[in-house]
């Protein structure tokens, strides 16, 4: 639909009502049918308001009748798969907006002409139809009537009888839209009375296809729209005659507004929000439950997502304006996306800084309005160090299935993901091993199996910031959705113009962010911060004549070309200057390119003081870089410099009273000069806008080595400073304090990123806080013995969720391996991958062979550098003596941890250097076993091809086959198959490969041994036999599968699916028993 926005304008008194008041409009459009059609109307017996309760009661018993005959889904001329309730359900929100009209007192005609399309809409719906594609026809066209019915007697009444010249053209325009109405009902009535389809046949299809088309064709409300938009501007010119650019517009839009009737206000109200999108609701209305309490709830939100998108959205939402992005809302594929029974995506775009982020925080609000108990699901993307899980495909689709799954602790989860938990956490028990995190895949399938009963929304902001190399993993998994979900779907993102999202979504409906959409909200935001910054004495010290406020709001809506970050920057670059001639000609100058103001914002954070400038460089620097998010607290403590100069009173009363005079946020934002904002809902300091970032990492002086020598340095310093006293002593404790938490875990991390060029000073640090290779120096034995402390009893994986870090990242396990005995730096050197603490002629006596202990592991240096991926200082290692074939306390082996891992190139160098192929560990097996457990087709590849024996078995007697076929890498098991491995060799836990992939639930693989010549019925294992484990885990598909190939049911295996609960296998064994 177009959609009307009107201005509300106030009554106006007048000496006689006009003609137009009298006129009756649907009888005059009756009036207008031929005497063939007029006779399909019948003067209904009953009032408006029954008419229109019968509708609703006829749509719900239809929706009903629909689903008891399985009639979900039918495809539209254009070939898209619309769901047919979705459409039922539109048919009542109309009737129930109508219904509010006529709640609000709006008087109707007595006669009753106004209830005769309504009665006819209810004849419609209640017809017996025997095919869905009769049904689905006609539903879509009186679907539309009913939308066209109640939009428009709500313009009518806005519109019309105010005495005005345009005010004669849109009551025809109206009219004729009206008599459009009834003669497509009186046409689709024919067709649907009596024996239709055996007069018609199938035909009959498309003689009311042919009416919808028609319908549509004669409806012009294009028309209507120009004619409310004339009686607008002529209202508008009576009332303020002199209004002659936007920003007067505006504020005569705010008079008319304030000053309308308050039935007009609502009237207005109701009409905008008849464009708003309709959240569907699910069918199932019966008590979801799970086996969850709250704590456990809360375990398994986490295990989904544990980003705070709550909080980014309360946070972006908090500056959003009254009427903003009204545009967009009223844009008419915005109407479309929202209100369609169609799975479809909707993709809005703009420049950089056009304001995208504040639109999408829009229509999330909008459509929680919509309905906020319905499966709403948003995500803003970032790319930030500290934040890097805002940029991951993987980590987007868990916050939305996040969502999906469940709103609040309180609240169940819905049951497939309940499952998918119990069955990863019962693995992981089994394990004892880590709870495996959701991937893209994962999750997209789970959002899937949800969106069979609950109809969804996804919103998705900034797709651009997503990992460049891995969104097309988040575009395909939205694709996937949307074309496979049962019920309704709808996906809005937006996102910069980069070609492949724009190669990806051109098919798609997109919104363009153009200058002339959002002048409006631009003019809103130039208004709104000038008052504010005039009030606060922020712009010429709040002395600001009326016609200077106005050329300067002027000014800066036309240089914004649509950017709001140009106004807030323009703002910032102007606040500084107090000599009117001067902001005048600055005004007059201001640059066009965002990267011009920021030239002129950095020039001024360049003239401050040397302590501001330090301050706001080095945050500027932090922010850049930070491997986590900083609290205020740790920010403050990292760029605050802590010294004599600083202070020239020592005394402890003093001390304290200068620190509550200071606030450290205030000087934060006020020295970054509006690249920075804090965020109250987490405490932090953040970019103003990712466009910042992008800024500083082009100047000279932000290189990657400058960012992490002065994190490094500074994290450095928390064990250094020793040689203050005093008020400042106390006072640069309490900073380390606060930044200590950060720095013990990070600091390696980044002087590993600083790269071969570091400074003096930087070495001089790093020297003093190793005291060299044997590690002894006072801060370093600190640092271990911190390390140890907090985390000595605990696994890698438990260090990482102590940290927020996913359970697979290396920095927990490098952490322990760093802090192991004995105390030396060679232990951090090996596990971060540090060349510089290997080198040196210091270093000529050392062992190269020696082992790190932790806890109840032990390893060697090479299979530390090995497994950790570090190419360089395993070469290293090895051009200095390491022993290539060196085992640990468990027999562990630098080959196996390294294909365990999947890096190939130090594969080869192991190879190349003497590694013994075939040669077994405790932890991984033999090479070839660990990298198929992991499914690392390369590793696999390059060991087969060195000579590794395709059916070794390792200390757990499991081959390499049966090891890929339980964990479900159907290529591994593919090419190990090629390669001459033995399809039924037995040993280990599961005693075959049929058996573990038939236990795990892997139908591909079960099938591609079984195609090999794998003995359905061997007798080994945990379970006897691969039907016995696939009837105890409730597979159906295999236990089919292997019934067909001539598995053997006896008691054991019904034994097995009974215990297991599973009654449906029970049965269906029975039938082959």
């Amino acid at each position: 639909m177009s959609s009307i926005a009107p201005i509300l304008v106030p009554e106006l008194s007048t000496s006689s009502a006009n003609n137009a008041a009298n006129i009756d409009l649907w009888e005059q459009a009756l009036t207008t049918l031929s005497a063939e059609d007029r006779k399909q109307f019948k003067d209904p017996s009953s009032s408006m308001l029954e008419v229109l309760k019968n509708v609703q009661e006829a749509t719900e018993s239809r929706k009903n009748d629909c689903l008891s005959k399985g009639w979900r889904l039918y495809r539209n001329k254009n070939g898209e798969e619309v769901k047919l309730r979705h459409v039922l359900e539109k048919i009542s929100i109309w009737v129930k907006e109508f219904i509010k009209i006529i709640d609000m007192g709006v008087l109707f005609d007595q006669s009753g002409y106004a209830a005769l399309p309504w009665a006819t809409v209810r004849y419609l719906t209640t017809i017996g139809f025997s095919d869905i594609d009769e049904l689905s026809n006609v539903v879509e066209g009186i679907e539309s009537v009913s939308s066209l019915i109640t939009r428009y007697t709500i313009v009518e009444k806005l519109y019309l009888y105010q005495n005005c010249d345009a005010e004669l053209g849109l009551l025809e325009a109206i009219t004729k839209l009206y008599a459009a109405i009834l003669t497509y009902l009186a046409k689709v009535k024919v067709y649907c009375t009596g024996n239709a389809w055996k007069r018609f046949g199938r035909s009959l299809i498309e003689a009311i296809r042919k009416q919808n088309d028609e319908l549509r064709a004669k409806i012009s409300e294009t028309e209507v729209e120009k004619w409310t938009k004339l009686v607008d501007v002529e209202r508008e010119h009576v009332l303020f005659p002199t209004t002659s650019n936007l920003a007067h517009h505006m504020i005569v839009q705010r008079a008319m507004r304030e000053d309308t009737t308050t039935r007009d206000r609502i009237l207005g109200d109701t009409l905008i929000g008849l464009n708003k999108p309709m959240v569907q609701m699910s069918d199932q209305i019966s008590i979801i439950q799970d086996k969850f309490n709250r704590e456990e709830r809360l375990e398994v939100f986490r295990w989904m997502s544990a980003i705070q998108y709550r909080s980014h959205h309360e946070d972006l939402s908090k500056g959003l304006l009254d009427e903003s992005g009204k545009w967009l809302l009223e844009n008419q594929h915005f109407i479309e996306w929202g209100q369609s029974s169609v799975s479809s995506i909707l993709w809005l775009h703009g420049i950089p800084g056009s304001g995208k982020t504040r639109l999408v925080a829009t229509v999330i609000n909008t459509v929680f309005d919509a309905n906020s108990d319905s499966s709403i699901a948003f995500f803003y993307c970032a790319r930030s160090t500290a934040e890097p899980e805002r940029a991951k495909p993987a980590e987007i689709m868990g916050a939305v299935l996040r969502q999906l799954a469940s709103s609040k602790p309180d609240l169940p989860v819905k049951e497939p993901v309940a499952k998918e938990y119990e069955a990863r956490r019962n693995k992981a028990e089994e394990d004892c091993s880590a709870l495996k995190k959701l991937t893209v895949q994962d999750c997209t399938r789970l959002i899937i199996e949800l969106t069979k009963i609950h109809p969804a929304t996804i919103i998705i902001d900034a797709l651009d910031e997503c990992e460049e190399n891995k969104r097309h993993e988040l575009l395909e998994a939205l694709d996937e959705i949307i074309s496979n979900s049962a019920e309704v779907v709808k996906v809005f993102v937006s996102s910069r113009g980069d070609i492949d999202i724009k190669l990806h979504l051109e098919g798609s409906k997109n919104i363009s962010i153009s200058v002339e959409n959002n002048t409006s909200d631009i003019a809103r935001f130039v208004q709104s911060e000038v008052d504010r910054l005039i009030s606060k004495r922020l712009l010429l010290d709040g002395k600001v004549s009326p016609n200077f406020k106005r050329k300067m709001i002027e000014t800066l809506i036309d240089g914004a070309q649509g950017m709001f970050r140009w106004v807030e920057m323009s703002l910032e670059a102007l606040k500084r200057i107090k000599f009117l001639p001067d902001f005048k000609k600055a005004l007059g100058q201001l640059p066009s390119e965002l990267s011009g103001l920021y030239d002129i914002i950095y020039a001024q954070i360049d003239q401050t003081e040397t302590h501001g400038r330090d301050v706001a460089v080095q945050t500027l620097k932090w922010l850049l870089c930070a491997q986590r998010l900083l609290s205020a607290e740790e920010l403050i403590a990292a760029v605050y410099k802590v010294d004599e100069d600083m202070s020239s009173d020592s005394d402890e009363g003093s001390e304290s009273e200068n620190e509550q005079l200071q606030s450290p946020e205030n000087d934060i934002l006020r020295l970054c000069r509006n690249l920075v904002v804090f965020d109250s809902e987490q405490a932090i300091f953040r970019f103003a806008h990712q466009s910042v970032r992008e800024y500083l990492l082009k100047r000279p002086h932000y290189t990657a080595t400058e960012q992490h020598a002065l994190v490094t340095e500074r994290c450095l310093d928390v064990y250094l400073t020793d040689s203050l006293h005093g008020s400042i002593a106390r006072k640069m404790e309490r900073q380390n304090d606060a930044l200590k938490p950060y720095a013990e875990v990070y600091w390696p991390v980044h002087y590993k990123n600083v790269g071969k060029h570091r400074s003096n000073g930087l070495e001089t640090r790093v020297s003093r806080f190793t005291g060299g290779v044997e590690g002894r120096s006072l801060p370093y034995v600190q640092w271990i013995s911190d390390i140890r402390c907090k985390y000595g009893d605990l696994r890698g994986w438990n260090v990482n969720k102590r940290l927020g870090l996913d359970w697979d990242d290396r920095l927990g396990y490098r952490i322990l391996v760093a802090a192991s005995r004995p105390d030396t730096i060679l232990a951090a050197a090996s596990a971060f991958g540090i060349l510089s603490f290997l080198e040196g002629p210091e270093l000529s006596s050392t062992d190269w062979n020696q082992c790190q202990t932790s806890k109840n592991a032990k390893f060697s240096l090479l299979s530390i550098a090995a497994r950790e991926g570090h190419y360089h200082l395993a070469r290293l290692l090895l051009d200095k003596g390491a022993h290539v074939n060196a085992r640990d306390r468990h027999h562990e082996n630098a080959l196996a941890a390294a294909s365990y891992e999947g890096h190939d190139h130090i594969v080869q160098l192991l190879l190349d250097n003497g590694a013994e192929i075939n040669s077994q560990s405790e932890d991984y097996g033999n090479a070839l076993q660990a990298a198929s457990s992991k499914g690392h087709g390369h590793t696999v590849l390059l060991l087969l091809d060195q000579g590794a024996d395709v059916n070794a078995q390792g200390t757990s007697n499991e081959p390499a086959l049966q090891v890929a076929s339980s964990e479900g890498h159907d290529n591994i098991v593919h090419v190990l198959l090629d390669r001459g491995a033995d399809v039924n060799a037995q040993g280990g836990y599961y005693g075959s490969a049929l058996q573990a992939a038939s236990h795990k639930g892997h139908d591909g693989i079960v099938r591609e041994l079984l195609d090999r010549g794998a003995d359905v019925n061997a007798q080994c294992g945990r379970y006897w036999n691969a039907l016995q484990a696939a009837s105890r885990r409730g597979h159906e598909r295999i236990v089919r599968m292997l019934l067909d190939r001539g598995a053997d049911v006896d008691g054991h295996t019904l034994r097995a699916a009974s215990s297991g609960g599973h009654d449906h296998i029970v049965q269906l064994l029975l039938v082959y028993a």
